[in-house]
């Protein structure tokens, strides 16, 4: 039994030891399509496949580990809100150099969700509010050391209302691009 025990635990030293792939480097969620648009949030382009990205639909298709990016306690509370049409985010501009802006809108009251990640799974922005009508979130990427040129990070976001928590959910791939005109050198 002890035998068993030491060339388990010696078996699994070799293999954290032996990846070449850090943990926090695994590639968790794979970013891989970016829809484009100016500073106005007009399409401009893609890049691979955006099939997926910003379009609604149900919580039940994100993957265990996407619904845990959304599933941070909050303060903001589901009274006064309905199910209501909401309509797909746009991001702008994508790819952004400094700040990153997204255009959500709901016909009546919902408490929306958004949580910015790597594809490593790290949560670099969260936050959660209530909206009705159209509503543009700014965030703040302008920490070049954290956030450097080329970096890809996806946008979760989701709409509960009251007894129909997370009733519209999707994600969006974003890129920073920083000093480069053209974003030849982003792609």
């Amino acid at each position: 039994m002890k035998r068993t025990t030491w060339l388990q635990l010696s078996l699994l030293a070799f293999l954290f030891t032996s990846c070449e792939k850090g943990f926090e480097e695994i590639e968790r969620i794979k970013i891989e399509g970016f829809l484009l648009t100016d500073e106005y949030g007009t399409i401009t382009g893609s890049v691979g496949n955006t099939e997926d990205d910003w379009i609604m639909f149900n919580w039940t298709r994100l993957t265990s580990l996407e619904q845990s990016f959304l599933s941070f306690p909050d303060n903001v509370g589901l009274e006064n809100t309905s199910a209501t049409e909401v309509r797909n985010p746009v991001a702008f501009p994508n790819p952004f150099q400094y700040q990153s802006a997204v255009y959500f809108y709901a016909n009546d009251s919902v408490k929306l969700k958004v949580a910015i990640v790597d594809s490593h799974g790290f949560v670099w922005r969260n936050m959660a509010t209530k909206i009705k009508g159209m509503q543009v979130l700014y965030f703040d990427f302008s920490n070049g050391d954290q956030f450097p040129s080329g970096l890809s990070l996806r946008y979760y976001y989701s709409f509960s209302a009251i007894n129909q928590p997370n009733y519209k959910v999707g994600y969006g791939d974003i890129k920073v691009c920083r000093d480069n005109k053209d974003n030849s050198s982003c792609f």
